[in-house]
């Protein structure tokens, strides 16, 4: 099982008419049991990514990052995330803390529950736009700590052909949405994305696209 909680989420904070404070966020998530999370961090942070993963795992509990065509496998061991069979520690900068769209998977097996705390400000941009390279899969992430449905976002450059994998904890498996005549078609209307999830994102195309997501508050 897998479930999010938003433990503090800042709307910003009025100081003028036409002018807003950034704030700071925590959003939650439990992993429990034999559970596989998307996660992704919506906040601009100092902290280290990597140690906020670690939550309070327990050693043997696995992180997965996308390289672009597959993921690369970390095991937490001695409460440092290593080479998957390997005492080799997780190459530094593997995960980028100032990439906005930056997402991973975490897994855990066995009984109990894992809790993982994101943190940080919220970004203060209008707009932010993340690459999606040609013809390929990329795991991407809203960049705002809120919950939304597919079809709501306020995004630009996604185009017919392309493609979004939602994962399905209950089926721990993607659900695959396709964009037709503007809009995404899958198994569900309309798909909640939980504030610091991630998804899987198909740029149909023969050149990379910018996706354009627009601040939602």
């Amino acid at each position: 099982m897998f479930q999010y909680s938003v433990i503090a989420m800042l709307a910003a904070l009025a100081v003028a008419a036409e002018t807003l404070s950034p704030v700071a966020g925590t959003v939650t998530a439990s992993l429990v049991d034999d559970a596989v999370a998307p996660l992704s961090c919506p906040f601009e942070t100092t902290h280290t990514v990597a140690s906020m993963l670690n939550g309070d795992a327990n050693d043997g509990e696995l992180l997965h990052v996308w390289t672009g065509n597959s993921f690369n496998v970390y095991q937490l061991t001695g409460g440092q995330w290593r080479i998957y069979g390997t005492q080799a520690a997780m190459p530094a900068g593997r995960i980028a803390i100032d990439e906005h769209g930056a997402a991973w998977m975490r897994s855990r097996s066995g009984n109990g529950t894992t809790t993982v705390q994101l943190y940080g400000g919220v970004p203060e941009d209008d707009s932010i736009g993340i690459l999606a390279p040609p013809q390929s899969w990329q795991l991407l992430a809203y960049p705002w700590p809120v919950a939304v449905t597919l079809n709501s976002l306020a995004w630009t450059g996604a185009a017919d052909g392309d493609q979004v994998k939602i994962w399905d904890a209950a089926a721990a498996d993607w659900e695959t949405y396709d964009r037709v005549g503007g809009a995404w078609q899958g198994n569900l209307a309309d798909p909640v994305i939980e504030p610091a999830t991630a998804f899987l994102y198909y740029n149909s195309g023969t050149a990379s696209a910018t996706l354009t997501f627009d601040r939602p508050f």
